[in-house]
């Protein structure tokens, strides 16, 4: 009975978490340190897990997997966060805009069509960047770590926590309201007198 009650956890917790970013308070879900709060909490919490119902007494969590592990979760929330945003995501929006590229249309879908839809890209997005981590020496230096666990824990899972696609969805809508706002900005700028419909 106890593990029925344990493996309901995983789907509960998905659940939550998608119900957070649907109907949280608006200054939580567009403030960026909720992602780091909630991937956190989540993770404290699945660790936390492993002290009630352990499921394998090699994977315990030592001082030296925990120091290992924190230092993986604080470079993916800080240096590796920063480098995905100047490399490619501010780019990679800068293009979108003066493209004049649009997601406003994903806007009206149901929630959790939204959801799917980041998921999909994101994933789509993740196996190729994966790929060209394995089959590159510069990145797969930087890819090597993933590969060397020794232990499973809810820290391990860092750089594949799913809470990442939730992310992805807030950006969606974040990139689509700063879009929406520079169009509003362009249009009430001056236009220059003499132009060819002045006449």
């Amino acid at each position: 009975m106890k593990q029925k009650l344990f493996n309901l956890i995983p789907p509960a917790m998905i659940a939550m978490v998608i119900v957070f970013w649907a109907f949280g308070p608006a200054s939580w879900i567009k403030n960026p340190w909720s992602v780091v709060v909630a991937g956190g909490l989540i993770t404290a919490f699945i660790q936390a897990l492993e002290w009630v119902n352990e499921r394998h007494a090699g994977w315990r969590l030592n001082k030296q997997e925990f120091a290992t592990d924190l230092f993986y979760v604080i470079l993916s929330y800080t240096v590796i966060a920063w480098a995905s945003t100047k490399l490619a995501e501010d780019p990679l929006t800068s293009a979108k805009h003066s493209l004049g590229i649009t997601t406003e249309w994903a806007m009206h879908l149901p929630f959790l069509v939204q959801v799917a839809l980041v998921i999909f890209v994101v994933e789509f997005g993740q196996y190729w960047m994966h790929r060209l981590m394995h089959n590159n020496a510069f990145f797969w230096s930087t890819h090597a770590p993933h590969h060397h666990i020794t232990q499973l824990n809810a820290m391990k899972g860092q750089q594949d926590l799913r809470h990442n696609e939730l992310k992805g969805h807030q950006a969606l809508v974040q990139g689509e309201q700063k879009h929406q706002m520079m169009l509003k900005q362009a249009a009430q700028k001056p236009k220059p007198a003499g132009g060819a419909g002045g006449r």
